[in-house]
């Protein structure tokens, strides 16, 4: 019995001292890995869920809260200029603070070139000698923007045309209907002016 005592004795001690090291390369035995392992993504860990780190292709078909639809692309000429498919939102009526609104954006993104009355002499273009043409259509006797569709013009306003650039980006859907709410009003200004000349 004292032997067998020895040998159990005897065992327990190379198993315990085993115990104590750990071979390269195997990790030690966690006895409360509660806290090591949390279920929350720490910083500047990678998502496992999304390897690429970037946004998530949406699903087929999706459409954002906040997307214009717009099928018409890519800048154009002015005869093949869409205008037929485009017509004012129900929701933009011909009200004192649309007017007001249109001015106002008018004022901030227009002004500088076509200038306050539309007539292409903003400051942009400046008091500089004119040239044969003028940089800045002039919106209200120029021999194109009064004959233009408000779907014409919405769409110069977003995909810009010739020296115009693109202001999609810097005014909002809404916002480049009132422009044109203001533009229409500021010809009408001007055909007044020039009957009673």
């Amino acid at each position: 019995m004292k032997r067998n005592l020895k040998y159990i004795l005897l065992t327990f001690a190379i198993v315990g001292l085993s115990a104590c090291g750990v071979p390269r390369g195997f990790p030690a035995f966690q006895f409360f890995p509660d806290m090591y392992d949390s279920l929350a993504v720490e910083s500047q860990e990678a998502d496992k869920t999304n390897p690429t780190g970037g946004p998530r292709t949406p699903p087929p078909g999706t459409i954002s809260v906040d997307q214009e639809i717009y099928d018409y692309e890519g800048e154009a000429s002015y005869g093949s200029l869409p205008g037929g498919g485009l017509s004012f939102p129900a929701n933009i009526k011909k009200t004192m603070a649309n007017y007001k609104r249109g001015e106002e954006r008018y004022h901030i993104n227009c002004y500088p070139c076509h200038g306050a009355r539309g007539k292409g002499d903003g400051p942009v273009v400046g008091p500089a000698p004119r040239m044969a043409y003028s940089p800045a259509m002039d919106l209200i006797d120029g021999p194109l923007a009064p004959g233009m569709t408000d779907g014409q013009i919405y769409h110069v306003i977003k995909k810009g045309n010739g020296q115009m650039p693109a202001y999609g980006a810097q005014i909002t859907q809404e916002d480049r209907w009132k422009i044109i709410l203001y533009v229409r009003k500021l010809q009408e200004a001007g055909k007044k002016a020039a009957s009673n000349n």
